[in-house]
């Protein structure tokens, strides 16, 4: 089944219009995701040479003008305050014209992955000549790895309006058939990547189920966060849960001024802070509290990542994986269900009736991880792993294509970007297809986002199955 969408992805040399580069190649998405974490280089550094200390990053920026607003640096020990680029090559500053829009005038820095052989002028529109950095000599493991290890799925997408150039050109000639037929190839290639991803998080193959977890309790914004601390507090698994829950509460600055001024009054939170105040973590997670939920809160999750680590029974969901398949692969309906309910229940006499650490109690009871979280979990995590077992197994394509989906923000945009207002659009209410969708688009359209213009799929497509 994975061979179909396998082959339009092997030897795929344009994926990005700027340069020719292959699926597994670094794309201005992967560095884009490195600026913003950090993460993956370090001894930045000017073209002259002057050393780059990164204080913030900035704002990922989603509408038009640079990556990055409001960046702030210091460059061979000057401040500077303002917007950041980046592109694989110091052309891309001319070839998308940014040198004649005033929307990058307030670039201060233009970051290429490539240094290039004979050094451009790279400036604004009002002719201020801009520092620029090189990835090539500050990236500390190989690009493979990064390409692994980076899911471009957690990070924010563009939107745009009507279908895109595959939805007008291709799908929408296409049998219903042969689009399910595609898109539920994209869904298997797909889980493949999620087992190798969580394969590259992973120490131990009894960690991946665990990793895949505690990557979904930090939610799209702290996923990559929530790995680490993963990772880190693991070492403490031997003390209890109350100080390895401190311990994640003090590491993610839960501790510091802001937050004793807000919380200060709670005698649990005093508690937890006294209880690992002789203890220096030695790791400082910065989590983005943007647009956050109380009963989402870090806080909540992270109560459950600590009782996660110290549970000797999340090691063995892996195995239990297997188990379940055994015995339930006939009945796909009962195989969903004892899959959720394989996600821990972890119970928490404070947070199960207590969004934050404000005193306010809660009359109704609140479970650590919802329904539709656990849900995700098993989508994301327990299929992967699962699939990496089964998946010559016929009965897993009768499973999998049986399982329906909840609409989202996502889905309806990718639908209108496939389908248009055809009929093909119900196909999204299938499990599969928008996990089919959810792939084309990270292989695809996130690099081709606003125009679709450069974008190689649908002829692609066509020249394998030799459409005119």
């Amino acid at each position: 089944m994975t061979l179909q969408y396998a082959t339009i992805i092997d030897n795929y040399s344009d994926i990005v219009a700027e340069e020719p580069s292959s699926y597994r190649c670094l794309t201005e998405r992967h560095l884009q995701v490195m600026w913003l974490e950090q993460k993956y280089f370090r001894s930045l550094k000017t073209r002259e040479g002057a050393p780059i200390h990164v204080v913030s990053p900035g704002c990922w920026n989603a509408e038009a003008g640079p990556d990055f607003r409001k960046a702030h640096l210091v460059i061979d020990g000057v401040d500077y305050f303002g917007d950041v680029e980046i592109h694989l090559f110091d052309e891309g500053w001319k070839q998308h014209r940014h040198h004649r829009d005033p929307n990058y005038d307030n670039v201060i820095l233009h970051i290429a992955l490539w240094a290039p052989k004979q050094q451009q002028v790279i400036a604004t529109v009002s002719e201020k000549p801009i520092l620029c950095s090189y990835f090539q000599n500050a990236i500390t493991i190989p690009h493979s790895r990064i390409v692994q290890l980076i899911d471009l799925d957690l990070y924010p997408y563009e939107r745009c309006s009507g279908a895109g150039r595959c939805g007008e050109t291709l799908f929408r000639y296409l049998s219903e058939g042969k689009v399910s037929s595609f898109f539920r190839s994209a869904a298997r290639w797909r889980l493949q990547k999620k087992y190798e991803h969580l394969s590259a998080h992973s120490r131990t193959a009894a960690d991946q189920a665990a990793v895949g977890i505690a990557a979904a309790l930090g939610y799209k914004n702290n996923s990559s966060a929530f790995i680490d601390l993963y990772h880190w507090l693991c070492q403490y698994r031997h003390r209890d849960e109350a100080t390895l829950y401190a311990l994640a509460l003090k590491g993610c600055g839960f501790f510091n001024e802001h937050y004793q001024r807000l919380w200060g009054a709670n005698d649990f939170y005093n508690e937890l802070k006294e209880r690992v105040a002789h203890i220096e973590p030695h790791v400082a997670v910065e989590l983005r509290m943007g647009n956050i939920r109380p009963h989402n809160h870090p806080i909540r999750r992270l109560a459950y990542l600590s009782k996660m680590i110290r549970d000797p029974k999340a090691a063995l969901l892996p195995v239990r994986l297997r188990e379940l398949w055994d015995a339930t692969h006939h009945d796909t309906r009962l195989l969903w269900q004892e899959l959720v309910k394989l996600i821990p229940d972890y119970k928490d006499d404070y947070w199960n009736f207590h969004y934050t650490f404000n005193n306010h109690q809660i009359e109704t009871h609140l479970p650590l991880v919802g329904v539709s979280l656990k849900q995700e979990m098993v989508i994301n995590t327990f299929l992967p792993i699962l699939y990496s077992y089964v998946k010559d197994h016929p009965d897993f394509d009768a499973f999998y294509s049986t399982l329906a989906t909840a609409s989202t923000g996502k889905s309806r945009y990718l639908s209108q970007r496939f389908f248009g207002d055809t009929q093909k659009s119900s196909l999204m209410k299938r499990a599969e297809i928008v996990q089919g969708s959810y792939q084309l688009h990270h292989d695809f359209c996130i690099h081709y986002e606003t125009s679709c213009s450069g974008c190689p799929f649908a002829e692609r497509y066509k020249n394998f199955f030799k459409i005119n």
